[in-house]
């Protein structure tokens, strides 16, 4: 019996003109989606390469260790392709040098009409489209049947209401597999033909964003039938669930983000670099007035000196006053990192916690609970920035410490020329030689574990079933109490 009932729903569904439309729509969007995927995921990798030999070329035409920068570059992941997450609005790269790491250059600079529009991927099809598509398959799944007699009549049979409703769901949703399986595997063919490397955690991770995918419009077709069992009216029901869509798919992540923003104040970028640039010029202000001071007194005790005596009083001085002044400037460049770090790292914290608050709120939406869990499993999530901030850093700190040891091996510092009474001091080092690079650390990002991905999106997965648990069980629950008359 539960074969009979599947099959007519699937044969009223397969042959409605509405299916047809869906069909097309998902090809259509999912092909489109991931085509433009592959092309930006191809044109940021070419950039990266080529900026990256560019540096290499800067690199090996410098002649002094003094002032040497290189950049590091944010890697382009192969997932991105079906969720594009934050990748488009994160910097793509970061100076290494003595200024602090600040990602830069996000895609959206240069391509404003798409920061305009936003890029069309996978998880926004399942996320928006799937969903309505779920509500315009189910709307009518039980008020429907009851407004045309054909419920009554099913029933004048000894058909088993679970049964019966059972056939609706795996119907429908098996309806909607179809529209989404088929697209999805000449997706993967472009990416195929396109040649993008996917490995082995690639597919793992693509395998498990169709897992996801296929639990969260679960929820939609059995919240459809559950509203289409508490109404009366197809109608009414298709108003109420059109409601439900636009309060879970756009309102309730954004007034989430809102409500967290209210809570918690997070200075803005422009006031962290205002107190960053006051405290280092009052830092740098400072170093040159104690500098100026220390070089009056030296000229003060040069003056009674013969020129020979000078000579030979800064001969044997200078070296020593050399190394002074670089350590006080080191430890002034010091000072001034550390004091940036203390303001990041109270920015970071306020960040964490406005975040926490806001995902927390926008999870009651099972649209945003999937497009957070897929951000994570694609690792393009909202952690992408802070987790290769990190790491670059870290790299600055090797960078810079190999470049200090390589200036004072090769007596690349800061030198001090005093001539008489008044006059001033000169920076000099380094030689017309090239440098030799061959121990000169590299940034390569640290390649996430395939748990580094899972894990997190974890609770995200379990708020889906939950989902999905009480859309089915309210829907039985809502048509056992039916009446199909």
């Amino acid at each position: 019996m539960f074969t009979t009932l599947l099959l007519k729903e699937l044969r009223l569904l397969l042959l409605s003109p509405k299916y047809i439309a869906t069909f097309t729509v998902c090809v259509v969007l999912l092909l489109l989606s991931v085509f433009v995927g592959i092309q930006d995921y191809q044109a940021t990798a070419d950039q990266v390469a080529e900026a990256r030999r560019m540096d290499e070329q800067l690199l090996l035409e410098a002649t002094s260790w003094m002032g040497l920068q290189t950049r590091a570059y944010r890697e382009a992941d192969p997932l991105q392709v079906f969720v594009a997450g934050t990748h488009h609005d994160i910097g793509r790269y970061t100076p290494i040098g003595r200024r602090e790491i600040d990602l830069d250059q996000s895609p959206y600079m240069e391509d404003t009409l798409f920061a305009l529009f936003r890029f069309l991927d996978f998880a926004f099809i399942v996320q928006v489209v799937l969903a309505l598509f779920a509500i315009l398959f189910t709307y009518d799944a039980i008020s429907g049947e009851r407004e045309r007699g054909t419920l009554r009549l099913t029933f004048a049979n000894a058909v088993p209401r679970v049964m019966y409703l059972l056939s609706k769901l795996a119907g429908a949703w098996l309806g909607l597999v179809v529209p989404l399986l088929i697209p999805l595997a000449l997706a993967v063919l472009l990416v195929l033909v396109f040649q993008v490397p996917f490995g082995g955690a690639d597919w793992t991770r693509l395998g498990l964003l169709l897992a996801y995918a296929l639990l969260y419009f679960t929820g939609f077709i059995a919240l459809g039938i559950t509203v289409s069992a508490l109404t009366r009216q197809a109608s009414t029901s298709f108003v109420i669930l059109l409601m439900v869509w636009v309060v879970f798919v756009l309102i309730l992540p954004r007034v989430g983000a809102t409500l967290a923003a209210q809570s918690v104040a997070v200075p803005t970028v422009a006031e962290v670099e205002s107190q960053k640039e006051a405290f280092a010029s009052a830092t740098r202000s400072r170093f040159i007035d104690d500098m100026r001071t220390t070089l009056a007194t030296r000229n003060a005790a040069m003056e009674s000196m013969t020129p020979d005596e000078r000579d030979a009083y800064l001969e044997a001085n200078e070296w020593e006053w050399m190394q002074e002044q670089d350590r006080q400037r080191k430890e002034m460049d010091a000072e001034i990192d550390a004091h940036s770090r203390r303001l990041n790292e109270e920015v970071r914290v306020r960040q964490a916690v406005q975040e926490r608050r806001a995902l927390a709120y926008a999870r009651l939406s099972p649209a945003a609970a999937f497009g957070l869990a897929a951000m994570t499993l694609a690792g393009t999530d909202v952690g992408q920035k802070a987790r290769y901030e990190e790491q670059m850093d870290a790299y600055r700190t090797d960078f810079m410490r190999f470049v200090e040891e390589k200036s004072g091996n090769s007596g690349g510092g800061i030198q001090i020329r005093l001539g008489g009474a008044g006059s001033g001091g000169s920076i000099g080092g380094g030689d017309d030689e090239s440098l030799d690079l061959t121990e000169l650390p590299r940034f390569e990002a640290a390649e996430l574990s395939l748990a580094s991905y899972i894990n997190p999106a974890l609770v995200d997965v379990a708020l889906l079933a939950v989902y999905a648990f009480l859309s089915v069980a309210s829907g039985f629950v809502a048509f056992l109490r039916y009446d199909v008359r």
